[in-house]
């Protein structure tokens, strides 16, 4: 996985959630497999974690982009190395994207419930404007979109 470095909860909530499913399949691979990439130079930072990745004596059967930027930037650079999606290594990011479906492998990911989440932030801070105020965190749940650049990789 590759993530963004920040303080924002989201994508921390992201890595989190990645190093415990990785615990939970595959306990001590915790943070093994996830590159942080902080301040300016996403395109240069993206392309040396997905190199530094693909050199790993175990190998990488697929990439997790933490967001769009690092998702574009990360398929431009495999792109570059000329390594085949899905054949050679799937790829998954977040959020629903129009670009995704204009790659030759369209891309699968996690769809997180937009609608759901205006929703209730719009009710919390109604709630909070009116009595309440407590902080209040709430997880939804995501789904996976599988498309052709996970084919075959996930089971």
């Amino acid at each position: 996985m590759i993530n963004l470095t920040t303080d924002l909860i989201n994508l921390k909530d992201r890595s989190n959630g990645y190093n415990a499913t990785l615990k939970a399949h595959n306990p001590g691979c915790e943070n093994q497999w996830l590159r942080g990439i902080d301040g300016p130079g996403v395109k240069q930072q993206a392309a040396a974690a997905i190199d530094e990745l693909l050199a790993m004596d175990e190998r990488v059967a697929a990439l997790l982009f933490a967001t769009n930027e690092i998702a574009i930037h990360g398929l431009n650079h495999i792109n570059t190395l000329r390594i085949k999606i899905p054949a050679q290594l799937g790829v998954i990011s977040f959020d629903e994207m129009i670009a995704w479906d204009f790659f030759y492998a369209p891309l699968t990911y996690i769809r997180q419930p937009l609608q759901r989440m205006g929703a209730l932030c719009t009710k919390i801070l109604l709630d909070t404007m009116e009595n309440n105020k407590n902080i209040q965190q709430v997880k939804l749940k995501g789904e996976l979109i599988i498309r052709a650049s996970a084919t075959g990789r996930l089971s």
